[in-house]
Order: structure tokens, then sequence, then C-alpha cells
């Protein structure tokens, strides 16, 4: 039934049944245990158990098991009360000095709670005692609760007010005459707690604020702060991970006191870190400063080793122009972005400088952090090339156009650096691929299916047979993408030509050719294990895929509406070689000003004239407005319509309007636009004409 459930994916439907039957189950495997106890009172419990066992154990449904858990539950807390029966025993027969006095103070009350439990006959005389046994319980452990308390107080720092008033109630109970006095001392400590938990800061606020105060931290390289940070957010899951158990109170005042000091720390904290003083300000500054200067001298002495290397010489020139960035940004006081400056330079050194003792020789372009990310992309387009080129078959010819279109979009995005998008278009490309460079075959239905969590695939169908009077053999091999077996297996089907198999999955990122044979006929299925990737993007970063995708944007919208005047006019591949070289150079001021450039020159070459009709689009105060003329031979009016486009390709807006008997028209038409390059078509009978406008 619960199989049921999860299959058809009604769990959350069902969440309380469940919930209750795990209570169920796991208070029956805790008296499963203390069943072997040799013990009276446990024996009365280990009966009682016995006897209702087997009911539970033919139970048909959820809901009949759960309707037992009254009965499971009233034994188990029985269990639960012999057990701290068990530890109040233990600490009275204890010879410990610590224990003597409140173990005399209690030991008439325990005495006449041995004579009424020895007369216990029944699970119920048990829990009729629940009471006197909490009593006896709590009493042992408020010394102990209130000598913890005081010592993680003192520890930490907290108000000595309270460690004051805690020290009296344990001096309290060292001087008192009954077991009342000593339950309204535990009283008094469980309602000290209870404020403490009311004053402080809910545990999902608490945490929120200590990670956002550790980013600050960690770029304030403040790590006397980090350490306090550090201390809290574990004392924070651990007070989360208690939410969820059963905790002692001993636990619960811990964990309390320490969570009252997290939230006291936290204000002051939080003060320390946004109160940066001129000395502060010096140490950070210095520190970054000496990292540079770290950062330089690796250059220099590497030059030494590898000035013959292609093209080192213009990364470690390119380099040290960001270390000079550095330097301009502390002489800013934007220590903030020189230090994630600074973190990220290393890390392109280390990448780089690996990368160059690894192969040498191994780009014709040298070495950056931006050209080992392509070589890794471009390895992966090769792979998918040479996979379609090793499995092609007549079935994929339909599909090459859009494949090879796929493909282009990712060398264009790996050129521009915009990794970003190429990790979404990877992706995209190897679904497409599992799609549609399948084999099939008339005779052979089948599916896989990959079980992550248990790294198995699973292979199900159906083969076309004639006579269903015996089992046939089939065969699976399992291809890598570069055409080399990665494992092979053979079962058989039914008679009825089913067949169901599973086994070990290859779990490397990549596409996996599983080809299926039945007799003469073959089939493939492509499984698709998607790479994750775990390259960490900076804010610079970002900002260039922003430029990539408009630029990607303009250079289409450029193509699709200039037509000849875009291809033959010079301007534009002038343009647009600076626009490759800013990226190549990861520098966003001037591809940004050779972007802007480029609005330029479209607005002002690309519109498409004509003696026979003219257009013009001018957008001012949100308003859009489209005049024009066409030329008549005679004069009447006629209906026109002018379709703008924005820099996307897309249709935005669809303008009918009719000219006058002279052939002159206007609209104005009310609508925000977005920043970006528009262009408006007037097609007049077999004349297409264009304006284009910059929505800045």
């Amino acid at each position: 039934e619960v199989g049921f459930i999860f299959a058809r994916g009604t769990a959350p439907v069902f969440s309380d049944e469940i919930t209750d039957l795990i209570d169920v189950l796991s208070k029956s495997r805790y008296l499963d245990v203390v069943s072997r106890k040799q013990n009276d009172l446990y024996r009365l419990v280990q009966n009682d158990w016995e006897l209702l066992k087997p009911s539970l154990m033919s139970k048909e449904s959820i809901d009949e098991l759960i309707s037992s858990s009254i009965r499971v539950t009233e034994l188990h807390r029985a269990a639960v009360l012999l057990r701290e029966l068990d530890n109040v025993d233990r600490f009275i027969s204890s010879d410990s000095e610590e224990n003597s006095d409140l173990a005399t103070l209690i030991q008439p009350d325990w005495n006449a709670l041995e004579r009424d439990l020895a007369l216990a006959s029944s699970v119920k005389d048990i829990l009729e005692s629940e009471s006197k046994i909490n009593q006896m319980a709590q009493v042992i452990d408020i010394s102990s609760r209130i000598s913890k308390s005081v010592e993680i107080s003192q520890a930490s720092g907290a108000d000595p007010e309270l460690v004051g008033d805690w020290k009296l109630l344990l001096e309290r109970v060292e001087n008192a005459d009954s077991v009342d006095d000593v339950l309204k001392i535990v009283s008094e400590l469980d309602q000290s707690m209870t404020e403490l938990r009311d004053k402080r800061n809910p545990l999902a606020v608490l945490e929120f604020q200590y990670k956002s105060m550790k980013e600050k931290a960690e770029i304030q390289a403040d790590y006397e702060n980090l350490f306090l940070i550090d201390n809290a957010l574990r004392i924070l899951d651990t007070a989360k991970q208690m939410e969820s158990g059963n905790p002692s109170m001993t636990r619960i005042d811990r964990i309390e006191v320490l969570l009252s000091w997290v939230s006291d720390m936290s204000a002051k904290i939080q003060d320390d870190l946004y109160s940066y003083n001129k000395d502060a300000y010096k140490i950070r500054a210095s520190d970054i400063l000496q990292r540079a200067k770290s950062l330089e001298n690796l250059v220099e002495l590497s030059l030494t080793k590898n000035r013959f290397l292609p093209h080192y010489i213009e990364f470690t020139e390119t380099f040290n122009e960001k270390i000079d960035n550095v330097r301009d940004l502390v002489i800013k006081n934007d220590l903030d972005q020189a230090d994630e400056l600074v973190r990220d330079l290393f890390d392109e050194w280390s990448s780089v400088s690996q990368a160059y003792a690894d192969d040498p020789l191994g780009s014709d372009v040298g070495y950056t952090a931006d050209e080992i990310k392509r070589i890794e992309f471009r390895k992966t387009l090769d792979a998918f090339s040479n996979m379609v080129s090793t499995f092609y078959n007549a079935e994929f010819l339909e599909h090459v156009d859009e494949y090879n279109q796929k493909m282009a979009d990712a060398n264009q995005m790996i050129k521009l650096a915009n990794f970003v998008d190429a990790e979404s278009k990877i992706l995209e490309i190897g679904d497409y691929l599992s799609e549609y460079l399948v084999l099939h075959d008339d005779g052979i239905i089948y599916d896989i299916s990959f079980d992550a969590e248990k790294d198995i695939w699973v292979i199900a169908g159906a083969t076309e047979k004639s006579v269903f009077d015996r089992r046939e053999n089939l065969y699976v091999t399992v291809y890598n993408m570069d055409g080399t077996t990665h494992s092979s297996l053979k079962f058989t089907d039914t008679k009825q030509g089913d067949f169901f198999t599973q086994w070990i999955a290859p779990t490397d990122p990549g596409l996996y050719v599983v080809m299926l044979q039945y007799k003469d006929s073959k089939a493939s299925q492509i499984v698709h294990v998607e790479e994750d990737f775990e390259y960490e993007y900076s804010a610079a970063d970002l900002s260039m895929v922003e430029l990539a995708r408009e630029f990607d944007e303009l250079e289409s919208f450029a193509e699709n509406f200039g037509g000849e005047s875009f291809s033959e006019n010079p301007r534009f591949a002038s343009v647009i070689n600076q626009i490759d070289s800013a990226f190549n150079d990861k520098d966003a001021k001037r591809a940004d000003a050779n972007l802007k450039e480029l609005k330029t020159i479209i607005e002002r070459y690309l519109p498409i004239r004509s003696h026979v009709a003219v257009v013009e689009a001018i957008y001012d105060d949100d308003k859009l407005i489209v005049s024009g003329a066409v030329q008549k031979t005679l004069a009447f009016r006629e209906d026109l319509f002018v379709d703008v486009y924005d820099q996307r390709g897309t249709l935005i807006e669809e303008i009918s309007l009719k000219d006058n008997s002279s052939g002159l028209f206007t609209e104005v038409v009310s609508r925000q636009l977005d920043s970006g390059v528009y262009v408006a078509q007037l097609q007049y009978h077999d004349v297409i004409v264009t304006d284009f406008f910059n929505v800045k």
C-alpha cells in the first residue's frame, strides 16, 4: 500500500497517515528492544506487547494498523516511564557524594513509590504512577540542569544577573527540606528558560542574520567575528536538529542558554561589522595590497621560465592590468570590490599556471581563465559532432539543420565568453540528440529510465511476434559518445514478447547510445546523463553575459531586416570586429560603447527606401509616431499595414491605418517600449520599406 502511494505520486495527500504509521512503527521497535529486559515491571509491558504484536502483524492496511496506535502508545509510555525509573534507581544507589543529600531527601518518597509498584499487576498500574515517576526524574535532574546552565552562561559571558539567580536556585536545591521544595525550584527554572526563549529571535531569523553577517565578515577578512559567527551557526544547526527529536531537559536548557548568547551577540557582531574605523580600514587595505603584490611577484618570476610560451607575455600584461585595477579600487575606498577581484585573480592565476604546466603548447592563442573554459566547452561540442558522425542514420536527416543551428549558437556563445548561456545550450543539444538521433524499428518498442538515486538503468518494452510459444534472446550494447563499447548484456523476453531488465548505470556525464538487437532488427535509445557545471561567475562575468546576449540579438536583427545593406556595408564588419575583440579581452566598457555604435549605424544605414513608398518611425514620450507616403496612380484611399518588431525579432505591434487620397499617412500609437532598436516595416503591394528607431 505504501508502495502504491509513492508510485502514484500521492504521498502528499497521505502525509498524515504516513506520519502516524512511522510513529507506530518507531514505538513498536522500541517495545521490541525493552522487552529483552529481565525485570518484573518490564515483564508486564512485555506480556501485553507479545499479545498485541501478532494482531499488528496481521493488519492488511495502513488505516487498520494506525487504529491500534492508542494501545501501542500506552505501552510505549509505560516503557519510557520504566526507563526514567531506572535512572532514579541508579541515582539513589550511587555512592557519589554529590548525590548523597538529594538522594537522602527523596528516599522516603522513593520507598513509597517502590512499594506501590511492587504491587503492580498491569501496565495501567504503571501509568497511574506516571506523575510521581516524572517528579522523581525532575528532582534528580535539577542539580545537573542548573549547574550546566551556570557553566555555559559563564563561559559565554551571559547576563551576570541571570547567572546569579541560577546560582541561588542551586543553593536552594542543596538546602531543600522536601521534594515539594525541589519541585518549586524546577518550576522556577522552567519559567526562567521560557523567558529566555521568548526574548530571543526565532531560529529562522537568527540563521538568516548570521549567514548575512558571515558574507560581510568574509569580505572584510574579519576572522575574529567569523569565529563567533561559525560557532553561532553550529549552535543554530544543533537547535534545528533538536526540534525534530526528543531531547532531554538538560540538553534543552543547554541549547536555550546558547541560543540566548547567539541572540545577544547578533547585534554586537552586526555593529562591529558596520562600524569600520580608520585603523580597521588600513589593516584590510594593507592585506589586499599585499596579496596583490604577491600576485605581481609570481607573475614576474614566471616570466623567466615561460616568456616564450604562446601568448604568455600577453597574458601577463593583461593580468598585471587587472592587478592595477585592484590598487585603483583600494584608492577609491571600494575594498569589497578590490577584495573580490584579488580573490578572483588568485583563482585565475592558479588555473592558467596549471594549464601552461600541463600542456604548454595546447592552445594557439595561449591560456586565460576564459580560454580554459572555451577549451572545455569546445571539447563537449566536438564530442557531440563525433557522436552524430558515428551514429548518424536516415531518420536524423530532417533534424540536421536545427542541430547545426544549435551548434552554431553554442559556438558563438563560447566565442563571446557567454558561458552561462553556453551551459544551457549544451544541455539543450544533449536533450535534442537523445530525442532525435535514435534508431527506430517497427518491430521493437522499448524505453529506458534512469534511477539516479540507485544508479540503475531500467529497460522495458516489447517485441513483435507472430508465434507466442517461445522466449527469444535480446542483446543490449551500451556505447559511449565516441563509439566505444561501455557495456553489454543478454536477456530474454517472455513468450508474449514483453521484456524488462535493469543494470548498474554509467554515471559520468555524457550521452550513452543503448542499442537493442532482436533477431535481425535493431533499435536504439539515448540516455543523457547531464553534466553538472561547477563554474562560478562573478558580477563582471554576468555583465558580459548581458552584453553578449544583446550583441547576438542585434546581429541577428540586422541580418534579418537589413538584407544587402547589412552584408555589403563595411561599417558593420568593422564595428562587429571591434565588438569581438572587446569580448575576447573581456572589456565591458569597450563592448558597451561598440554596441551603442552598432545601434547607431543600424538606425542610420539599414532603412530600406523606395520611390514607390516610404515610412518613418519616431518614438517620443511613450508615443510611437508612424508616418509616410505611397505613390498612387489613382487618387483614392487605401488600407495600409505597418508591422513593428523589436531587436529580438518579435512582432510587438500591428498598425492598421488608411492613407489619404494623396498617399500620405500618419498614425500615433501610445505604448511604453523597452530600450533597444526597433524596425517599422511597411509592405505596399510588392514593395517593402523599413525605418529603424532606437529607444534609449
